[in-house]
């Protein structure tokens, strides 16, 4: 039987102890870093930011949290933050692509490209 609901897939994360790296595309915005901060918390992913380095540590601030310096990369131009996190995700750098505030089809271009 498979997985029926977003809470049985949460628990099933948080019981497997493993955490997943995350690479933010464009993580420059409050409600990205808020839900990527509460799944670090749970204890299941490693937030790795790519950005403008600047506002990502300020928001960062502002929600009193902190990341790894080495988990921050500073790229303000959105185009090149989705290659860069694209390129974590390929090399096994990360496990997972998030989007941060972008547009959707400026992901999914990365992702292809």
């Amino acid at each position: 039987m498979g997985i029926t609901g977003f809470k049985e897939l949460e628990q099933k994360v948080i019981d497997s102890k493993r955490k997943f790296r995350v690479a933010v595309a464009a993580a420059g915005d409050a409600h990205s870093l808020e839900a990527i901060m509460l799944a670090a918390d749970k204890g299941f992913a490693e937030p790795v930011l790519v950005g403008d380095k600047a506002v990502i540590v300020k928001i960062l601030n502002e929600m009193g949290k902190t990341v790894p310096e080495e988990n921050i990369y500073d790229y303000p131009d959105t185009a090149e933050a989705v290659a860069k996190a694209v390129e974590l995700v390929r090399n096994g750098e990360a496990d997972f692509l998030m989007k941060g505030k972008l547009d959707p089809s400026a992901i999914l271009k990365g992702v292809v490209k």
